[in-house]
């Protein structure tokens, strides 16, 4: 494993993970909100990639495991930024599936509509519009009224260990990509339990709606939760993956 640091001026340094592959194809994995690139389901994908004699490349975002910045520095651009500079910075015209877990899944559906390189998509539990789905059913009057005058909330046991901006919220709102087509044209599969409580099931149908690929596919696994860490869904997941990478069915 080749752990390396990006150096980027005048913001925070990137840690990340790149292993070269034999073949011309590389996996970027994007983990969740608060996770960290070096986990058993980056340690999943990684093998699979290199099983298939294919590059692999993660990092953490701002914040996040390894890298620079507190928590109240990341925000879904800054996320976006991180991965988009790593990817430029390292493999800026190798072939990329994409992998990307929970707000992993929102930046990763942003990047595979955008970079050209991307030539498939992988969503586990994939969170795009989250910030509004917090803001409007989970985070009561009293604490937006807290966010509102001190711009900075959590992270604590209230927040579930999440850190709140004013500008995360309102930030977030370039990003969203639900209430429009997403350009993509690739193959797509999105991966969901039945027991996730953090992504509802209609979030992952919308997604496949607003896909413009006519390649798309969902998965929903019995009895998993939204971590899709159990063995069986690492066994689907990897498995998802190695058909893509085969470009196979």
């Amino acid at each position: 494993m080749t752990d390396l640091i990006l150096n980027r001026p005048n913001t925070h340094s990137i840690a990340y993970t790149y292993i070269p592959g034999q073949k011309n194809k590389c996996v970027l994995y994007l983990h969740g909100w608060t996770a960290q690139r070096k986990s058993p389901k980056g340690q999943a994908i990684m093998e699979t990639a290199i099983q298939n004699q294919c590059g692999y490349l993660s990092l953490d975002y701002t914040a996040h495991g390894e890298s620079g910045g507190s928590p109240h520095d990341f925000t879904i651009g800054q996320g976006i930024t991180d991965v988009t500079d790593v990817i430029r910075n390292v493999i800026p015209d190798t072939p990329l599936i994409v992998v990307g877990n929970s707000i992993g899944g929102w930046f990763g559906l942003w990047v595979a509509e955008q970079l050209p390189q991307v030539k498939g998509f992988i969503g586990l539990a994939p969170a795009p519009d989250i910030t509004q789905i917090i803001w409007d059913r989970l985070l009561p009057d009293y604490a937006k009224a807290e966010l509102n005058k001190d711009n900075i909330l959590g992270p604590s046991s209230e927040t579930h260990g999440f850190c709140f901006t004013r500008k995360l919220f309102e930030e977030a709102q370039s990003y969203f990509m639900l209430h429009r087509p997403i350009k993509i044209n690739h193959p797509v599969r999105l991966i969901i339990g039945d027991k996730d409580d953090q992504v509802e099931m209609d979030r992952l149908i919308k997604i496949k709606d607003c896909v413009t690929s006519d390649d798309v596919t969902t998965l929903i696994i019995k009895g998993a939760n939204h971590h899709l860490s159990d063995i069986n869904s690492l066994s689907i997941i990897r498995q998802t993956l190695e058909q893509l990478l085969r470009g196979r069915e």
